[in-house]
């Protein structure tokens, strides 16, 4: 798959034709479906409000920290959701149509993508959904991006989500001191050693392998 087709799957605009991926757990089961968050869904009644609902409840866990409005979230869909050729994200449903949550991969190339915005906003339905729509995505990635390698990011301080990646298998292989940067209405965080004052906690890289990743979920790789 080449980077134009991701453009392609997100310039869609009938819904019938989005590109979407079932979310099964190891029996087969049908928890629900990631949907391609295209030009059709970034218009859906609500959605904006959600995303910037859940992006406020999670401020913490992001390397800027801003309160989240709705016309600066429809902004981010349209000019980096919609427009980046190596980014996707997709909306977690369940089978009833509820959204969950969603689940993104960018920075992706021949060599790697990499897992972004893993955010459940409702604690309805499946208690360990956003477990299964990792496995899921992970297995589109490797399934049809064909990279060798699939990596995140997350804040040493975040810990819920490392118990999430270290159950997924993810390895952490990079450990990153961060600086605190304060600015008018938003705090960033940064890598860069000269920049800010120290953070007290640390920017984290793990990745699994395409290997690794089947050897642990042969049935999602079937199923992927």
């Amino acid at each position: 798959m080449v980077l134009s087709d991701m453009l392609l799957f997100k310039d869609n605009a009938d819904p019938s034709t989005r590109l979407a991926i079932a979310i099964h757990d190891e029996t087969d089961r049908q928890l629900g479906e990631l949907q391609c968050l295209d030009k059709a869904l970034a218009s859906e009644t609500g959605l904006v409000e959600d995303l910037t609902d859940w992006r406020n409840a999670a401020r913490t866990s992001f390397l800027t920290q801003f309160e989240a409005r709705p016309d600066r979230t429809a902004t981010w869909l349209r000019n980096v959701v919609l427009a980046a050729p190596d980014r996707i994200l997709f909306i977690v449903r369940s089978t009833g149509g509820e959204r969950i949550g969603h689940i993104g991969i960018s920075n992706i190339s021949d060599e790697k993508a990499e897992i972004d915005n893993v955010m459940r906003g409702r604690r309805s339905g499946e208690r360990r959904m956003m477990f299964y729509s990792s496995v899921a995505l992970i297995a589109w990635i490797f399934g049809t991006l064909r990279v060798p390698v699939t990596q995140l990011c997350v804040l040493s301080l975040n810990t819920g989500a490392i118990r999430l990646y270290d159950r997924l298998g993810f390895e952490e292989v990079e450990r990153t001191p961060l600086r605190r940067i304060d600015e008018p209405d938003m705090i960033r965080y940064t890598t860069q050693a000269d920049h800010g004052s120290a953070a007290g906690f640390d920017y984290l890289r793990m990745e699994i392998s395409a290997e690794r990743f089947r050897r642990l979920y042969p049935w999602a790789h079937a199923a992927g």
